[in-house]
């Protein structure tokens, strides 16, 4: 099996040729610079999506009085990304092994302003991370991590179960997700005595920022009309490829399932 660095960083997994000697990769050169200038148009996309969200978070921070009341929700969960996420950052392996995707933790702090009794907005930051791996420990393993700084924002719609202290709710909206490290990492080896493993930045064949549409549904128990404690599950769908370097690489979009716990504290009613 050829070295997965040669062909993440500058080989022709072909002809182990580098690219400007390869005929392949020539002969494609069109149908790329086509791709870059699709990138370019969904980065133009991406860039009137954060400023629009820009403005509506300074409008909501500014309408404090007009929306009486806030409150601060802190959330920690897991994440399961679709092993599809980020499989072709793994390069080639033999068809034997499956890419599987790991859970990770997935953290977040969000402000909520409430419109009517029903409806609220909701905006903040989360943290979140992308683990997937290839092949097994009697041969060799290779993984690939993203992590983001997420910033959603979200509307969301609440029902109050009668004669309870329970609460159901649904939420959906756009988040920006900013990539903030990428990392490669090929082990080989069955014992620490012959284990090699090595690890490679990927962060310049990831595309920094994305754009994710997020919707879920949850429950909480009121203790307090100041205090709640909350349960949910969310679904992310990425709407950008994420890679930056379509002469190598195939799309890939990211999808994410989260289940969360939370508590939400009512600090301005």
């Amino acid at each position: 099996m050829w070295d997965a660095h040669r062909y993440l960083y500058g080989y022709c997994p072909c002809c182990q040729r580098r690219y400007h000697e390869s005929n392949f990769f020539t002969n494609i050169n069109y149908e790329v610079n086509e791709i870059r200038a699709t990138h370019q148009s969904q980065n133009q996309v991406c860039m009137r999506i954060v400023q629009l969200f820009v403005i509506v978070c300074t409008y909501s921070a500014a309408s404090s009085e007009v929306l009486a009341q806030t409150t601060l929700i802190g959330r920690t969960g897991v994440n399961y990304p679709s092993s599809f996420s980020a499989s072709p950052f793994l390069g080639i392996y033999p068809s034997i092994y499956a890419v599987t995707s790991q859970p990770s933790i997935t953290m977040s702090g969000l402000v909520e302003k409430k419109l009517s009794d029903d409806f609220s907005i909701k905006f903040g930051l989360e943290y979140a991370q992308i683990d997937v791996s290839v092949g097994s420990y009697a041969d060799f393993i290779k993984s690939v991590s993203l992590k983001y700084i997420e910033a959603p924002l979200l509307a969301q719609i609440n029902f109050d179960i009668p004669t309870t202290p329970f609460q159901v709710f649904a939420f959906a909206g756009p988040k920006v997700r900013c990539n903030v490290s990428s990392i490669y990492t090929f082990t080989r080896g069955t014992s620490p005595t012959n284990l090699i493993t090595q690890t490679t930045d990927i962060k310049r064949d990831v595309r920094p920022f994305d754009i994710a549409l997020e919707g879920g549904v949850g429950i909480g128990y009121n203790f307090s009309p100041q205090m709640q404690i909350f349960l949910d599950g969310r679904y992310i769908f990425g709407l950008l490829d994420i890679t930056t370097r379509p002469d190598i690489f195939d799309p890939s979009y990211t999808r994410d399932m989260r289940l969360g716990v939370g508590i939400k504290i009512v600090v301005n009613d």
